[in-house]
């Protein structure tokens, strides 16, 4: 299955998407998960350090894909480890965004039902959303790039409000003392800062779509630079504001920053409600590209067009969003969703290096011969 012309992507696109899949629940959710797992202040070091291993994993995918242009990972990774591998592998990965898609549904209504729409029920939200998202599904993956495009930097500029007028509440006596346990609490917490970049493992698909593939590198490095940023002041300025013990025992900190802002002279009220206003944008930006790439995944493995999928994969999502039966086990879903990201942007593209590594020596020892 060839790439249409019009599904073409610039650099510049390929950068704001990748931006977007990373923004996502971690936004909520980040700040509690950094502090419960290190116990200490020092939560904002382990959210850079878990930022610079996604900088390593990603650039060896977007070199990877950027050896086979035109082809998306589905149809590459069959011709290096051959089709039983390929098929096996194509398979996780397709696992993998389906679960992706029904954790970010499921997410979306819980916070939803919490803080806007107390009496609608779950399975409502849940429905309502996966209605609107394949609409723009069928419309192949230019049409959402463009949208990312015209809504990150709305999604921006609120996010980076909500952390300066945050700074209100903040004290920086709560980032004290900085390494004071050493850095074992640090080692400890790095696993779950990392699997919070979880969605740059899109570069596999995303530069077969680009018109310039030898900017994939660049395009990955910035598109989760960003996020790094972003990342480590929200978790400074969370910590400096409530302190480590009290973000311990909160569901959603990024929420209760929100609700703790204060304009002068009372110039905006509920400023949190714009904010899920927002965040409801961006986890929609999230969930399509993960509903889109499973659709296309099972298009190229039985060559049909991926719009069959579209419709034929919404019970799946749907049963993945509704099969945690609380918040504990959709945070436990979310983190083995987690582990299979960094399975398929780790484990996955070494072995295909290897493999490609393997094959080239034999290559030049035949031909010295």
């Amino acid at each position: 299955m060839q790439i249409r012309a019009e599904d073409r992507i610039s650099s510049l696109q390929a950068t704001v998407t990748i931006i977007s899949m990373i923004f996502g629940t971690g936004i909520l959710t980040l700040a509690r998960v950094a502090t419960d797992e290190t116990g200490t202040p020092d939560a904002w070091i382990d959210v850079i350090l878990g930022g610079v291993i996604s900088l390593i994993l990603g650039y060896m995918l977007a070199a990877l894909s950027r050896k086979y242009p035109d082809q998306t990972f589905y149809q590459f990774n069959q011709k290096i480890a051959g089709k039983f591998l390929g098929w096996l592998f194509s398979g996780i990965m397709i696992l993998y965004f389906v679960g992706e898609a029904g954790y970010q549904a499921r997410s979306l209504a819980e916070v939803l039902h919490v803080f806007l729409l107390e009496q609608t029920p779950i399975e409502v939200l849940i429905i309502s959303f996966l209605s609107v998202s394949t609409y723009l599904v069928i419309g192949g993956i230019n049409p959402m790039v463009r949208l990312f495009q015209f809504l990150l930097p709305l999604t921006m500029i609120i996010f980076v409000l909500v952390i300066v007028l945050s700074l209100q509440n903040f004290e920086l006596d709560n980032l004290r003392p900085v390494l004071g346990r050493g850095v074992t609490p640090l080692i400890k917490g790095l696993k779950a800062t990392a699997l919070s970049y979880s969605g740059f493992e899109i570069m596999l698909l995303l530069t077969a779509f680009m018109k310039k593939p030898v900017l994939a590198t660049r395009s990955v490095f910035i598109g989760i630079s960003i996020p790094l940023i972003f990342y480590t002041a929200l978790v400074l300025v969370a910590i400096g504001s409530f302190g480590t013990e009290d973000l311990r025992t909160m569901t959603w900190p990024t929420m209760e920053m929100t609700r703790a802002v204060e304009f002068p002279a009372a110039f905006f009220e509920r400023f949190e409600t714009f904010f899920i206003t927002m965040w409801t944008i961006e986890i929609f930006t999230t969930f399509v590209l993960f509903y889109y790439f499973a659709a296309l995944g099972m298009g190229q493995l039985v060559r049909k067009n991926h719009q069959y999928w579209t419709y034929g994969l919404l019970p799946a999502i749907y049963i993945g969003a509704m099969l945690p039966q609380d918040l504990t086990e959709l945070f436990t879903f979310g983190d083995y969703l987690g582990y299979a990201a960094y399975f398929l942007a780790g484990v996955v593209p070494a072995i295909l290096w290897c493999v490609v590594f393997i094959r080239r020596k034999i290559r030049e020892q035949s031909s010295a011969r």
